[in-house]
């Protein structure tokens, strides 16, 4: 069964990725501040930690289904624009990402 996932893209929309959704980058420290926030946890289990990757995932999903097109980083909310370990130019949803 294929999974959902995100395609990184550099400035000239060259693809840079295709990731499914669990192999996403994120940061560590929106990891560890999630993780704070819904289980005052600083240093989360592999549980806690699971829970928050896949709320952070559901976010950026929640953002980026139905698009079109990529969206440029700086047209990502903050919030979420916070959780990605990359330097890509813009993200997008795939609905089959193998």
């Amino acid at each position: 069964m294929d999974s959902f996932g995100f395609a990184l893209y550099d400035e000239q929309k060259n693809l840079l990725g295709r990731y499914e959704a669990a192999s996403l980058p994120l940061r560590r420290e929106a990891v560890i501040a999630k993780s704070i926030e819904f289980f005052q946890d600083p240093n989360p289990c592999l549980i806690h930690e699971g829970a928050v990757k896949v709320r952070m995932l559901s976010e950026l999903e929640a953002f980026l289904k139905g698009r079109e097109e990529p969206v440029p980083l700086e047209q990502l909310p903050d919030a979420l624009r916070a959780y990605l370990e990359t330097d890509c130019a813009s993200i997008q949803y795939v609905s089959q990402c193998r």
